[in-house]
């Protein structure tokens, strides 16, 4: 996506997240928190994201055939996938976080915004930065070990948020995509190096 495109679809976001939860206050009763409304606003957007990681997969795969260059495993392409499915879920949740910590319906329409584009910046700027940590560590998983890594995936855990924001139908596997504290986990990984 385009910055441009990116800066109005964030803005329409907002938006509609905003008139949801304006909607279930004034409706009353036991509504769907705000928060989990605007998570599944964002569901489209997200799969929008995971089409085009699709498309880029069959482009370099493309691209190597007509290189002479040996394909990409199953394996890389189902490892790959997995990340992209555990980067999109995160980002969303990241989202539905920043939208919930933006505050209540009550507060200032502009204050809210404010608020929950500093948190969105915030939160995606880490997430990038930590996966990033978390991908290159993984090149030493065998000098990790298989039993800190999942010990630390463990520690590093969101089961909370997993709960209340399960992972959309298109981003699930057979084990995940897990809910992770990326600087929790690396921090975990790195003890004791």
């Amino acid at each position: 996506m385009r910055k441009g495109k990116l800066q109005a679809w964030r803005q329409a976001v907002l938006t509609l997240a905003i008139i949801l939860g304006t909607a279930s206050t004034c409706l009353g009763g036991e509504p769907t928190p705000f928060f989990k409304k605007f998570y599944d606003s964002i569901q489209s957007n997200i799969r929008e994201e995971y089409d085009v990681a699709q498309r880029l997969v069959e482009t370099e795969r493309l691209r190597k055939a007509q290189a002479g260059e040996p394909p990409l495993t199953s394996d890389q392409v189902k490892l790959g996938f997995e990340g992209v499915r555990s980067i999109l879920y995160h980002k969303a949740v990241s989202m539905a976080l920043c939208y919930e910590q933006s505050g209540t319906v009550n507060k200032d329409l502009h204050e809210r915004e404010n608020k929950f584009k500093e948190c969105i910046s915030v939160k995606l700027a880490q997430l990038a930065e930590q996966s990033l940590k978390l991908s290159k560590l993984g090149e030493y998983l065998t000098s990790i070990g298989k039993q800190k890594y999942q010990r630390c995936e463990m520690k590093a855990r969101d089961f909370e948020n997993e709960s209340r924001l399960p992972p959309y139908d298109f981003l699930q596997n057979s084990d995940g995509p897990k809910l992770l504290d990326f600087g929790l986990m690396n921090e975990c990984l790195l003890a004791g190096l």
